[in-house]
């Protein structure tokens, strides 16, 4: 399934519109209130509308994939990049197909990529843990029409990359000569090319099918990146954000997962490094506030699912008038920001004053709960197990006071005014959102 007709349809949004314009002032913008498709159909549009490549960074490996596998039905030409699932400071046992996976895309980055490329990632590849870009370029031969060529020089410097010389080339990591002609099969692209030379000049770079050879794509350049690439790496590591070229527009997914996800992994890594015998073995690792500082060298986006209003639009960080209505205003202690919530016709079983919707997020599923509205009287001790779940019997339910009873009508107070007693009897409305967890899994 494509969406070309959708992005048409966005592209012709004034909401949207205003959004890429804010996007362009200020360079860094947050959007809540999206489903995945919503985030990469708003994304999408905003990228083909400056024409710029996209990152996408999440917490795991797992959604990345996710993202990657719907960027595929977009006008993109994707990749997911998989750092390295171990700590800076302990041996791993490196997967090479990832690995040259990586290259791959890292090479690319290098050769300034089409506007057409997006790449999902997690939150890690924001670590240093690659060559800097110097040392990768340095290990790395470059090709280009017209060049001029030595046999001898090129035998070598394969070699020196690891690339083994057959008679034939079928897999990755070979390559071969036949009379001025050169084929190479590099880590970093999926089909072998060969150079046709003529006295030591490069005049033909073709890429070709090795099970069909009259099957070929001429090139005007191509690289060949070193199949080992952390037998190149320096105490002085990069991250991705290193080989991005500065025209890239990064996407920070669900930025609270990011940020949780980020601090464990911190908090291990720091537990190891402190470990170290060698006083002298550099920091290689960063709190999640110091790879939003890299980030934010770019134009940025912070895509967000969950949102505390009842109504979430995507223009909820745009300074747009929110619909306030069905929405109370919950009294707060001093000291405390005013919180707005979705006021119920459900009262509370302890004070009487109106239940209200709070979300809240379980195992990465955005859920709603049901609490007493009176933000004063949540601080008693009283009211500490005033707490609803949707149960699957589909009804409100909580561990102290069972099933809510629905036929209990809230005590608005004497100076309530008659659209606040409208508003509180109508029925809520079930958000199809809302995850339904037995009691069971509750208790």
């Amino acid at each position: 399934m494509t969406f070309t007709a959708v992005l048409e349809n966005i592209a012709r949004s004034p909401i949207v519109t205003k959004i890429g314009e804010k996007l362009t002032t200020a360079k860094s913008i947050s959007l809540s209130g999206l489903s995945r498709l919503g985030k990469g159909l708003v994304s999408t549009h905003l990228c083909q509308q400056q024409t710029k490549p996209l990152l996408i960074v999440t917490a795991t490996v797992e959604e990345a994939t996710r993202w990657a596998l719907q960027l595929q039905s977009m006008p993109w030409r994707v990749y997911l990049y998989q750092p390295l699932d171990t700590f800076p400071y302990e041996s791993a046992q490196i997967d090479l197909e990832t690995d040259w996976t990586r290259i791959e895309i890292l090479a690319e980055l290098l050769a300034k990529p089409q506007p057409n490329l997006a790449i999902a990632t997690t939150i890690n590849a924001l670590q240093p843990h690659l060559p800097s870009t110097q040392v990768f370029q340095k290990h790395s031969i470059y090709f280009n029409i017209g060049d001029s060529q030595s046999v001898k020089l090129l035998a070598e410097a394969l070699a020196k990359l690891g690339y083994v010389e057959v008679k034939e080339v079928k897999e990755s990591k070979q390559w071969s000569r036949k009379g001025f002609s050169f084929e190479v099969f590099p880590v970093n692209r999926n089909l072998p090319v060969r150079l046709s030379c003529n006295r030591g000049t490069v005049e033909k770079i073709r890429e070709f099918d090795p099970t069909n050879p009259k099957s070929f794509t001429d090139l005007s350049s191509f690289a060949i990146a070193p199949v080992d690439l952390h037998e190149f790496v320096t105490s002085h590591k990069a991250t991705l954000l290193n080989y991005l070229p500065k025209n890239f527009i990064v996407a920070i997914d669900e930025p609270e997962q990011c940020q949780s996800y980020s601090d464990r992994w911190y908090e291990a890594a720091d537990e190891l490094y402190q470990n170290q015998s060698q006083a002298d073995t550099p920091k290689l690792h960063w709190d999640f506030a110091k790879c939003m500082t890299e980030a934010n060298k770019f134009q940025m986006l912070q895509l967000s699912k969950r949102s505390l209003k009842p109504k979430p639009t995507i223009a909820s960080h745009l300074n747009t008038n929110s619909d306030r209505r069905n929405q109370w205003e919950i009294p707060q202690p001093k000291g405390e920001n005013a919180v707005t919530a979705e006021v119920t016709s459900f009262a509370c079983p302890v004070c009487g004053k109106p239940l209200a919707r709070f979300p809240y997020a379980k195992d990465g599923v955005d859920k709603v709960m049901l609490k007493c509205g009176d933000a004063q009287a949540r601080q008693r001790k009283d009211h500490a197990d005033v707490v609803f779940f949707w149960s699957s019997q589909e009804r409100w339910w909580s561990k102290k006071f069972g099933d809510l009873d629905e036929a209990a009508k809230p005590n608005l107070g004497k100076d309530a005014t008659r659209k606040e007693k409208k508003t509180s009897q109508r029925k809520p409305k079930q958000s199809s959102k809302v995850a339904k967890p037995s009691p069971k899994e509750l208790s």
